[in-house]
């Protein structure tokens, strides 16, 4: 993936060498920015190509072009697009203001980033809402802009950028880091590739086992740490007695001897604080046995968790008192985590996210913490794998009838669960004269003597389960599991939940309405609409590939399990998406415990991936049309 700004410049290229010669409105169009910032990348075409046998031409009235070697061209565009990280001039000005120790006139900016007045000031404009969450501002005087705020929250910011926009690899069993090109003019790669030698000595010294997130974080710090250095900007605390772990003592001293810097007391505790953590997670154990259990911290989160998650197994409850463990301990101690597949799994596992939300939301209060977007996703992986073994592991109730009394039963009982034990619940041994005085509940009736039994499949089998039988009983035992779970999108579907909205032209706007809509008709409580809301500013629900959008509704808001469908003809910019259809997902909470999401949600996959459908869905014009198209489509 290219960064934003070598990405318009190879796009810059490719047009030029498709289209030339060229002239300046038609690269300013293209692009859509300023004749000034078109004059800069075109200059750095020209830095680019300097070693190479082909030139960018400018010639008044004929245009641009290039002349030389077009292959070689070729062969360097090809090249480029492997350049890594993700990012815009925004990220690389908030950084720049973040690490820097000294004001920065409006000019520089514009300057710097080949960026008109106009576009820095709606970019400044911008960070200053983005970054009021972190107790930071930007202020200005005569001298420029700059960042006023606690040094640390500062540091941790800037962490996160570059943890958002940093891509590693591994050659020749070396690590090798890229950042964007804009971050590099801030924060250089060759530091990066010295602390990276420095943390090798230091784990081969130590001993210590690093994982990804732990290597990556204090590698940033440490590169942060150095550049504050440099410019006397350190971290303030009036303690006068320290302790520090023997490890941060040596990796302090390989950090002062390697660098030739003097690292302060105050900056020596921040870098215990990550070995702490390190430690810390390594005392923990993976597995939870009875000696674990006894640690009273794990079991008041086994506890918090089986208070709060609607439905859960033993193993959910032991991968989430694990992760949650050490991630609790992270955010304690204030060190940020970046999840890398946050976004596909917010798009992707939409149900287990929003559960994972939840969970958050639970342990935020508790604990007093603030659990990231990124963590959730986390979390959120957990809650996906329960999803996927209970579809895997819903059972079919039988009833054993048996002639000759419960002994043969009994014995039949035990043949068939050893061989289904993880597909079938024996529910009931019972004779032939209890099976007609009562109605039969269960899915499958196993008999040692031939009956029949209206609207029930009966499977013949002797005492001693034949093999025969045991076949016949697998083959119905697999029809009734694929068929268990059909329709169930269906049956949470009504004319009355679907609505065609001409009205709304934003997504707060949208979601408001069906909010209200759900209220109307008696499912939604009063809560419901700032709670989906809410749940939307954790991360946008849009998936964008299908131009539908997927909100969510607290189950406690939840009265009685409905999907709300909300066609919008014109389409809404949902957070940067193009959205025609909003389907609200909302369960109470009596039916999260028993609903069999696997399979909904496979329903609802099969049904957003039908673009012909959808696009039959969106330009419907009434309920009961929409309801019969998903009827036909499933």
């Amino acid at each position: 993936m290219v960064s934003s700004k070598q990405s318009e410049i190879n796009k810059l290229i490719s047009y030029i060498l498709i289209n030339q010669p060229v002239h300046y409105p038609d690269l300013m169009n293209l692009l859509e920015i300023s004749r000034k910032k078109l004059a800069g990348y075109l200059k750095e075409i020209d830095n680019l190509l300097s070693d190479k046998n082909v030139y960018l031409v400018r010639k008044r009235n004929k245009g641009i072009s290039f002349e030389g070697d077009k292959e070689e061209l070729n062969q360097f565009l090809n090249k480029s697009i492997n350049y890594l990280g993700p990012e815009d001039e925004k990220n690389s000005i908030l950084l720049l203001l973040l690490l820097v120790n000294k004001e920065i006139m409006i000019d520089e900016i514009c300057e710097r980033y080949f960026l008109s007045r106009s576009t820095v000031d709606r970019i400044i404009k911008e960070l200053k809402n983005k970054i009021q969450s972190y107790n930071l501002k930007i202020d200005n005087n005569q001298n420029g802009i700059f960042i006023v705020g606690d040094e640390s929250t500062k540091r941790n910011l800037a962490s996160r950028l570059i943890l958002e926009n940093y891509q590693e690899s591994i050659n020749n069993q070396q690590r090798e880091i890229r950042i964007p090109s804009e971050f590099e003019n801030i924060f250089q790669i060759s530091m990066m590739d010295q602390v990276q030698k420095i943390l090798s000595s230091f784990i081969e010294i130590t001993k210590l086992d690093f994982e990804e997130y732990q290597y990556q974080s204090l590698l940033i710090h440490i590169c942060i740490l150095i550049k504050r250095i440099e410019v006397d900007e350190f971290l303030k605390n009036k303690k006068e007695d320290y302790s520090f772990y023997p490890e941060t003592i040596i990796l302090k001293k390989l950090l002062e001897e390697h660098f030739n810097i003097k690292i302060p007391n105050e900056e020596v505790e921040y870098l215990n604080i990550h070995i702490m953590a390190l430690k810390e997670d390594g005392i923990r154990s993976p597995q939870l046995n009875q000696e674990t259990i006894e640690n009273k911290e794990l079991r008041e989160l086994k506890g918090l968790l089986i208070n709060n998650l609607f439905e859960y197994d033993s193993q959910l409850i032991n991968d989430l008192v694990i992760h949650l463990t050490s991630a609790i301990h992270r955010f304690k101690l204030n060190l940020q985590i970046v999840n890398p597949y946050k976004e596909q799994i917010i798009k992707k596992y939409y149900w287990a996210f929003n559960q994972a939300y939840e969970l958050g939301k639970k342990l935020n209060e508790y604990y007093n913490i603030e659990i990231s977007k990124d963590e959730v996703a986390y979390i959120a992986i957990h809650f996906q794998s329960y999803f996927e073994r209970k579809g895997k592991s819903n059972k079919i109730n039988i009833v054993i009838v048996c002639s000759t009394g419960v002994g043969t039963g009994r014995l039949l009982t035990q043949r068939i669960e050893t061989f289904f034990s993880e597909r079938i619940t024996v529910k009931r041994v019972i004779s032939v004269k209890e099976l007609f005085s009562e109605p039969v509940t269960e899915d499958l009736i196993v008999s040692t003597v031939a009956i029949d039994y209206p609207g029930k499949k009966v499977i013949l089998m002797s005492p001693i389960g034949d093999e025969e039988s045991l076949g016949l009983l697998t083959m119905e035992v697999g029809n009734l599991q694929s068929r268990q779970n059909q329709g169930k999108l269906l049956s949470f579907l009504s004319p009355q939940a679907i609505f065609i909205d001409n009205s709304s032209q934003t997504r707060k706007e949208a979601l408001k309405r069906i909010g209200e809509e759900l209220i109307k008709l008696g499912v939604g409580k009063k809560e419901i609409t700032q709670a989906i809301w809410e749940r939307e500013q954790m991360g946008s629900t849009a998936l964008a590939k299908y131009h539908v959008a997927i909100p969510h509704a607290d189950p406690k808001y939840i009265k009685k399990s409905l999907i709300s469908i909300s066609i919008f003809p014109n389409g809404i910019n949902w957070d940067g998406s193009l959205v025609y259809i909003a389907f609200l997902l909302g369960y109470s909470e009596n039916d999260i415990k028993i609903l069999p999401f696997n399979t909904i949600y496979q329903e609802f996959n099969k049904l957003i991936s039908n673009k012909e459908l959808i696009d039959k869905i969106k330009n419907s014009d009434s309920s009961k049309k929409v309801l019969d198209l998903i009827k036909q489509g499933l």
